[in-house]
């Protein structure tokens, strides 16, 4: 599991903050293997010392480093066409969130997602409650929550606090939502 949030890690620092950057990164955090150029095996304790790291060298907190991995690997074209199976709609994505880490599941069974509880405060509120395993996650999944609503062109505002997620639907139509079709053009 830690292997993959390594990796994805890699690959956002990469794409969002370049080579260069990642490269400095890993040879602070990690100088016993700076000379490997894609980390393979990452460890927790490893994985925790990167994100402590690029946390001070960019001098954002780690909840926004998390927060900001999660919308960015919603922009994976993959892991977008997987997400938006789960409603028509944000508003329905976000009812269905509950089944998200069963069908995670299947896609990679070695990577269980954290247990999502979602309950409906009304029409436009949801409170999205999250299990406390792994730390962090709960940002990711925020982040994940915020490039979903833009994907689908809503006008949302989510907020963290605690172990949930307020989630309230200003705008469902706020923008034109990125298309989607069941079938791969």
């Amino acid at each position: 599991m830690y292997t993959l949030v390594g990796r994805s890690l890699e690959s956002f620092l990469r794409s969002s903050y370049g080579d260069a950057f990642w490269q400095d990164l890993v040879q602070g955090a990690l100088p016993e293997r700076a000379s490997r150029p894609l980390l393979v095996h990452t460890s927790p304790q490893e994985t925790r010392r990167l994100v402590f790291l690029a946390s001070r060298r960019l001098g954002k907190p780690v909840a926004e480093i998390a927060e900001d991995l999660g919308a960015w690997v919603v922009r994976l074209e993959g892991v977008r066409r997987l997400l938006r199976f789960s409603g028509p709609n944000f508003v329905e994505f976000i009812r269905s969130l509950e089944e998200l880490p069963g069908r995670a599941l299947l896609v990679l069974p070695h990577f269980p997602l954290p247990e999502l509880s979602v309950v409906s405060e009304g029409v436009e509120d949801y409170e999205i409650y999250v299990s406390h395993r792994p730390r962090g996650w709960i940002w990711a999944i925020a982040g994940m929550l915020r490039g979903m609503a833009d994907d689908y062109g809503t006008l949302a505002l989510i907020a963290v606090a605690g172990n949930r997620i307020t989630l309230r639907v200003v705008l469902e139509e706020h923008a034109a939502g990125r298309p989607f079709a069941l079938s791969a053009e």
